[in-house]
């Protein structure tokens, strides 16, 4: 499922930091909160697990407005779009929260009081875990939320039985693979279809967990 490259633009700058939360996974949250100071001046950014319904449909709102900046950029760069919603964007609260409440699952919000800033989701298939649903809103891009929503779920699943970690991307999101990269992550074979069109503008990478 293709990830947005709005996280992206969380890292600049900050490369030093994220590749020691990348090299020791134990310490990943507690590095990672160095950046809740940078983040709507004195509140905290929290990032917290969703397990309600109320939770999923906040994280719903946010792949809403992820999937139409997909679509608005697939038009920018000449591919088709047609079949971009239901390929990555067509799963309701009641799905999200079925999908990702599943062992060796997970679905992460980010939110400064009562606002949601971002979310990232992972699901597993037996051994290979999947990112899914990297987003921040536009307006809080540049501040660590990306980045610290993308070390959260890395952390989960390097916890959980998983030897492997797989996302799908896309060409024109440049900074996005960037910042995968940043995290481990590789360019691999592809290991799902690509919707009609995007074939080859669509980009898999994987990273080995060790």
């Amino acid at each position: 499922m293709r990830i947005s490259a709005h996280a992206a633009l969380e890292v600049q700058g900050r490369q030093p930091l994220l590749m020691a939360l990348v090299s020791r996974p134990c310490v990943k949250q507690s590095i990672a909160g160095c950046f809740q100071s940078h983040i709507h001046g004195c509140a905290m950014v929290v990032v917290t697990k969703a397990l309600t319904l109320a939770n999923f449909h906040e994280a719903g709102a946010l792949i809403a407005e992820m999937g139409q900046w997909d679509v608005a950029q697939c038009g920018v760069h000449g591919l088709p779009s047609e079949d971009v919603i239901s390929a990555y964007y067509s799963d309701d609260a009641a799905s999200l929260l079925e999908k990702c409440t599943s062992p060796s699952t997970g679905m992460y919000l980010a939110r400064a009081g009562s606002v949601a800033l971002g979310c990232v989701g992972y699901v597993s298939h037996g051994d290979v875990a999947e990112i899914i649903k990297l987003f921040v809103r536009p307006e809080e891009r540049g501040k660590g939320v990306g980045a610290r929503l993308l070390a959260t779920a890395l952390d989960a699943i390097e916890q959980s039985r998983c030897q492997k970690v797989n996302l799908v991307t896309v060409s024109f999101m440049t900074n996005a693979i960037t910042l995968y990269r940043q995290f481990g992550f590789q360019e691999c074979e592809p290991f799902e279809p690509a919707p009609k069109g995007l074939e080859e503008a669509t980009r898999y990478m994987e990273r080995v967990i060790k």
